[in-house]
């Protein structure tokens, strides 16, 4: 009977608590975080095998959760912060893109073109003049403003990252707290454990989020595959570190031998030999008596060696080459951009050659006449005088040609002082660029260039490359850190022996280095890769080489504008009937370079170089007005490799662009806002209390606490009946 009484006290213990439990679960439907607690019952131990049973016992209290959900609710929790949070960045870059009717950049791209149209149909109006110059400066300044823009919401963004990792942080110390808790209790409270998880779950708001805790001990919560949270308190502090790779152009090869040596020239050619160049046929035409008719036009009276109707050829031919002084005289003061040097004479009736002086291609080409029997074999061009060049254009501004036999006292050791004297050769090019680059106005401000590359001693000082005064390769670095610090410099070697004399060298981009930022976060000194939360687009977006930078994209789109844009208003060739060779790439490639009329309205390769010369609006022409005005309506510019459209169109791909970016990222948001959903919705169901599941909890306790009460109440009145017998 006693035994019974015991069962009976265990029993109504046992639903004591459990409708406790249940009230509690009840109590605490909607405080965040909480999950239902479960009341473990287990018989309790047997004494003695003859006994019925000793009644129940309650083991502890536990949350419901299912941990594979759990972790399945953290990184789906994690994407969906890095859906919003580039959704947020897009709709800045939209609000800076904005544009009406009536304003932005497109409508101030189009005044800038009504503007010149105005001018070609009167190129004298002062009026038109200067509405050219206004809307020329606006559309740099409409550009430039797009452009800084984008890099004060980097600015904006990398505050954001800085403030993101103290809130993170705060939360990895918080949770070190807990856990310490938990250690000093000895086990874990079930209010300790709601309170981790929605730790845990804020830090998904940030970053990527991985945890075992299979026991109270072994608890790791790893960020980016690192480790943020070890054991109990052992917290390591997320930081933000950045770091900016200075942009270097490297300019050799690997000879035969396999040294690597400079590429700029091929000392085969670059001799400084003059460049004779065969052109057309040329004649003799229109003779009359007493008088010489030289290429069409009257050159000469023949005072000294008079012709006369119906001479023999070789008489003619003869009398030209012992006149020969006053026609190239008579014929040079005429046509000053036209030259003859020399007439040569071959066996009559032919003359050899006449040769062109210094004109660098532009006599125009002449059909083959013959007059009077006499012929003439060939003609040249010699460029006298024109030696083997190199030039070399930084940012499309600034610009030194170095010639062949050009002296100059250049500094060898890079101690800021010239000292030694040179005349360039192929011997000693480098060593020519390199001084030219770091003493020319508008260039040295910005790069510092090298013969060789240089290396450190112990104490980081810069140790350049040995013997200084000989030749090794070409390298540019620029001397601001990172994306800003990005040039454009391209080098032409001219080689006058060629009829093609205008190479580009190209740099080695093994070992050439792009300008680039790249912002990281650390735990533990060590680099993490973040790929969920917030973190994750702050952090791709202010990594100017990450392919999934947005802002660096629309960045490079505008560079890209810019550089086709002051191209092709830069240089062009007329090849009759409104036809033209657009831009200074295309010109520049061209058989007919020498022939190309420069403009040069506009310089800069980038937005931040870009510059409108306003004075260059007074000295265009008609034909330049007409050549720029055709632009506007060239449907197929190439911006980028196969990609052929005008500049509005281009500009508006731009917007596109962007717009296309968003929308897109707002349907993978909702895409992922769905699934989100979905598996919180059964987690909850899991793990949140359920009130009519309670209620019927209650009931079932309630009665079972009757019950246990109502055997307590029958063995007590059967305890009283046997003692009331004693007595």
């Amino acid at each position: 009977m006693l035994h019974s009484l015991n069962t009976a006290q265990t029993g109504l213990n046992s639903a004591k608590i459990q409708v406790e439990n249940v009230m509690n679960n009840i109590a605490n439907e909607n405080t965040d975080g909480y999950k239902t607690r479960n009341v473990n019952v287990e018989e309790a131990a047997m004494i003695d095998d003859r006994l019925a049973g000793r009644g129940s016992s309650v083991i502890d209290v536990t949350r419901v959760t299912d941990l594979y959900m759990y972790e399945n609710l953290l990184e789906e929790n994690a994407k969906s912060s890095a859906y919003g949070e580039l959704n947020t960045m897009l709709e800045e870059v939209e609000g800076i893109f904005a544009e009406t009717d009536e304003s932005g950049f497109s409508a101030d791209l189009e005044a800038y073109f009504e503007a010149l149209e105005n001018l070609r149909l009167s190129p004298h109006n002062e009026i038109y003049r200067n509405d050219l110059i206004n809307t020329g400066n606006i559309l740099v300044d409409d550009i430039k403003n797009l452009y800084s823009q984008l890099e004060e919401l980097e600015l904006s963004e990398k505050a954001k990252l800085n403030d993101h990792t103290s809130e993170v942080n705060i939360i990895l110390t918080q949770i070190g707290a807990i856990n310490d808790e938990i250690r000093e209790k000895g086990y874990a409270n079930n209010d300790l454990l709601d309170k981790r998880d929605a730790l845990e779950q804020r830090l998904t708001d940030y970053t990527d989020v991985s945890i075992i805790h299979s026991t109270v001990e072994d608890y790791n919560l790893q960020i980016g595959g690192d480790t943020a949270v070890r054991f109990y308190n052992n917290v390591h502090s997320m930081t933000v570190d950045s770091e900016y790779t200075s942009q270097k152009d490297v300019y050799g090869k690997f000879d035969t031998n396999g040294r690597y040596v400079s590429n700029l020239i091929d000392s085969a050619t670059w001799d400084g030999t003059d460049r004779t160049e065969e052109i057309q046929t040329v004649g003799l035409s229109g003779q009359a008596e007493g008088d010489i008719y030289f290429l069409g036009a009257l050159v000469g009276t023949g005072s000294g060696n008079p012709v006369v109707s119906g001479d023999d050829p070789a008489t003619v031919v003869g009398k030209i080459l012992a006149d020969s002084a006053n026609i190239i005289a008579t014929w040079n003061a005429n046509n000053p951009e036209q030259q003859i040097d020399s007439i040569s004479i071959g066996s009559a009736p032919t003359i050899l050659e006449i040769t062109y002086a210094d004109t660098e291609g532009n006599v125009p080409s002449l059909p083959a006449v013959e007059s009077n029997g006499i012929q003439f074999a060939t003609s040249f061009e010699t460029q006298g005088g024109v030696l083997d060049s190199i030039t070399y254009n930084f940012n499309n501004t600034t610009s030194f040609t170095i010639r062949y036999g050009d002296t100059m006292t250049i500094d060898t050791d890079m101690d800021g002082t010239p000292d030694t004297p040179i005349t360039v050769d192929e011997t000693n090019v480098v060593q020519a660029m390199a001084h030219m680059i770091n003493n020319t106005p508008g260039i040295k401000e910005y790069v510092t260039a090298y013969n060789g590359q240089y290396s450190y001693d112990e104490e980081g000082n810069k140790l350049y490359k040995q013997p200084t005064t000989t030749d090794h390769y070409l390298v540019i670095e620029s001397d601001i850190e990172g994306d800003k610090g990005r040039f454009v410099g391209d080098i032409i070697v001219g080689d006058v022996r060629t009829n093609n004399s205008r190479q580009v060298v190209l740099k080695d981009e093994d070992r050439s280095k792009v300008g680039a930022d790249e912002v990281f976060l650390e735990l533990y000194d060590s680099k993490i890769d973040v790929t969920q939360g917030e973190f994750a687009p702050i952090v791709d977006n202010l990594s100017t080489l990450d392919p999934n930078n947005k802002i660096a994209e629309y960045k490079k789109m505008l560079d890209t504008f810019v550089d086709t844009f002051v191209n092709m208003n830069s240089s062009y060739i007329e090849v009759g009937g409104d036809n033209y060779i657009y831009g200074k790439d295309a010109v520049f490639a061209d058989d007919d370079f020498d022939k190309r009329v420069d403009i040069n309205l506009f310089q800069g390769s980038t937005v931040d170089s870009l510059v409108f010369n306003s004075n260059n609006v007074y000295t265009l022409k008609q034909e330049d007005l007409d050549y720029m005005t055709s632009v506007r309506w060239k449907d197929d510019i190439e911006f980028e490799e196969g990609h052929l459209t005008s500049f509005s169109t281009y500009y508006q791909s731009v917007r596109v662009t962007i717009a296309q970016d968003r929308e897109l990222t707002i349907q993978k948001q909702e895409n992922q806002a769905a699934v989100q959903e979905s598996l919180q919705s059964t987690y909850d169901k899991l793990t949140k209390v359920d009130k009519d599941e309670q209620m019927v909890d209650l009931i079932k306790f309630q009665a079972a606490y009757e019950a246990n009460a109502k055997m307590i109440t029958v063995v007590d009145e059967m305890l009283e009946t046997i003692l009331g017998l004693k007595r």
